[in-house]
């Protein structure tokens, strides 16, 4: 490990560790840079102090040839961490409100919630303050994969039955392939492990949610299924209009063309506009 603030390696055991700050992992400063922070006795506050350190810090302590306070560090980390606490309960509350919104107006689906009121699509995660919100017309499509174990029970009439099991099956819904020297009747048993959606939106952004086998899982994962497939033919219908708008405006501007040319006269043009918007 290198000090990170000099650089120079630091050997095993040595070294002071600071930058223990969320989402980032400790790092280690060497007894240099500690001197040249003006520091010179380490004790309980003083470490934990530097653990609570930013390494640019540090740094423009340095440069600056200013000495580093245990004391002025506490405070401002403290100050740090009321601030980010109170950010993270206002998320939580707006996270609170919208969510609510959701529940009372439209449909749940686990972490998935949708309200077909404001045609918008609520994403979030587990028990998380983190969501995004979409609209129905973001969505550009969305696959369901299921995965699922599928056995056979056969039973024999008479004889000797022999047959490949889980291992070939034929058709759009399985069928046994085998042979053998007796009448039998083979029963599909399908056991749902899990289904997972990937929903795409028309800036890139992917999200991914899982359902269990569970039969609640299971109800909520075909009802969101079903809302999905609705919302992308309903999208697609949309588009088709809209293309068909379009189509018509260029049709009539190149009609109005004709007659600014004296190719066609107007009452050939009104009835030309009638026939492209079907009026």
């Amino acid at each position: 490990m290198n000090c990170a603030i000099c650089g120079n390696k630091l050997k095993s055991f040595q070294g002071f560790k600071v930058n223990k700050v969320k989402q980032d992992f400790v790092r280690k400063i060497c007894g240099n840079c500690v001197a040249n922070l003006g520091i010179t006795k380490i004790d309980s506050e003083t470490k934990n102090a530097l653990l609570l350190s930013h390494i640019e810090d540090l740094k423009n302590l340095i440069e600056n040839n200013e000495k580093f306070s245990a004391s002025v560090q506490l405070e401002k980390s403290s100050t740090e961490k009321e601030e980010e606490l109170k950010n993270e309960i206002e998320q939580q509350e707006k996270f609170n409100d919208v969510k609510n919104d959701f529940i009372i107006n439209g449909s749940i689906y686990s972490d998935v919630l949708m309200r077909d009121d404001t045609k918008e699509i609520l994403l979030t995660k587990n028990n998380s303050s983190w969501y995004r919100v979409f609209q129905y017309s973001d969505i550009e499509t969305f696959d369901r994969k299921i995965d699922e174990d599928v056995s056979y029970n056969t039973k024999k009439k008479n004889g000797i039955t022999r047959a490949i099991v889980g291992d070939i099956i034929a058709g759009p819904v399985g069928a046994i392939v085998g042979s053998g020297t007796a009448k039998s009747s083979s029963t599909e048993n399908r056991e749902i492990k899990s289904i997972d959606f990937s929903i795409r939106f028309n800036s890139g952004y992917v999200y991914s949610i899982s359902f269990s086998g569970s039969n609640s899982d299971i109800k909520k994962a075909d009802s969101l299924y079903v809302h999905l497939n609705g919302i992308i033919n309903s999208n697609q219908s949309t588009i088709q209009s809209s293309d068909s708008s379009s189509n018509n405006i260029d049709d009539l501007t190149k009609l109005k063309e004709l007659v600014d040319a004296g190719v066609l006269t107007e009452e050939e043009f009104t009835a030309k506009k009638k026939q492209i918007l079907g009026i």
